[in-house]
């Protein structure tokens, strides 16, 4: 059983066509949460879940979750899959906008519904390496677009008309190259589409491809740590919004390196320090939005363990 309140305030001048966003809400859920879970043999295992949600706002749901895992060779190899469904209510910005005057809030958005399925595999070719396959492919129903151009200066949030689509693929691997070193490595192929007025777009903020390799290192009878973390993140899009009407552009792909230490001087005090943004890259997530260079931290972390 879950019971849950949120409450939004805003105070604003009146926008002219457009009425007064001052705004007090209060919305309410009572969510009832059933699961159970089953293995048969230390082989198959199942699992199912239910979610009925009373809200307030919006009309009541019901979402559910299914998995299965089996294991013929006893954890060497373990084949994977699961199914759900799930829904996600819009938030009181889209709803009733913001102080300022540009964005306009819609009262009458709908839920977002999703309905996603996934299959995979892992293999554990020794007691130090492991390599993991998954696919996966899910339909968003909704989708809310969060900066609909209403000309004038003004936007507001609508629900796009048909189904936004994710699928793809995701690799990864985990390696004790000795007992001191570890590596883990990842890589995501996401296919994902939306509709719009021409048919359909890739959609905005989703890279096709992503990546990571990290690297952790102990030494010092473990008394020291170094962390090494790279990151590659592929070309993607966004709307400018600094230009009208709003515009498609393109985020081009980047790599970011951090690396972070540790050194434990007693049970009480250790020394940590890392850098980010090694290479210090210029990069966009959001199209007008610059990121950090690069920084670096410092610090002393101080346990009592009496």
């Amino acid at each position: 059983y879950e019971r849950e309140r949120e409450r939004f305030e805003t105070a604003a001048p009146e926008i002219p066509f457009f009425g007064d966003p001052s705004q007090r809400q209060k919305f309410y859920n009572t969510g009832y949460i059933s699961e159970y879970r089953v293995g048969l043999f230390d082989q198959l295992f199942f699992n199912a879940s239910i979610r009925h949600d009373d809200n307030s706002q919006f009309d009541n749901r019901v979402t559910h979750r299914l998995s299965a895992s089996y294991t013929p060779n006893y954890l060497t190899t373990t084949f994977h899959a699961s199914y759900g469904t799930g829904v996600k209510n819009p938030g009181f910005v889209e709803l009733f906008g913001f102080i300022t005057e540009d964005f306009i809030g819609n009262p009458d958005l709908k839920p977002e519904k999703s309905e996603g399925w996934e299959a995979g595999v892992t293999h554990e070719f020794s007691d130090n390496f492991e390599v993991s396959a998954t696919y996966f492919s899910e339909d968003l129903e909704d989708e809310i677009n969060g900066f609909f151009d209403l000309g004038g200066g003004f936007s507001t949030a609508v629900n796009l008309e048909g189904k936004s689509n994710r699928k793809g693929v995701e690799l990864t691997f985990n390696a004790n190259l000795f007992p001191s070193f570890d590596l883990t490595g990842a890589y995501s192929y996401t296919d994902s589409t939306q509709p719009d007025s021409t048919g359909r777009t890739t959609e905005i903020r989703v890279p096709g491809n992503t990546a990571s390799l990290i690297g952790n290192y102990r030494f010092l009878s473990n008394k020291a740590n170094l962390n090494l973390k790279i990151n590659y993140v592929g070309d993607q899009f966004d709307n400018d919004f600094g230009v009208s009407p709003s515009a498609r552009d393109s985020l081009h792909d980047y790599t970011l390196v951090n690396i972070a230490g540790r050194y434990q001087i007693n049970n009480w005090i250790t020394l940590e320090a890392r850098i980010e943004n090694l290479l210090n890259t210029s990069y966009q997530d959001i199209v007008g939005y610059e990121t950090q260079g690069i920084n670096a931290h410092i610090g002393v972390n101080f346990q009592n363990n009496l």
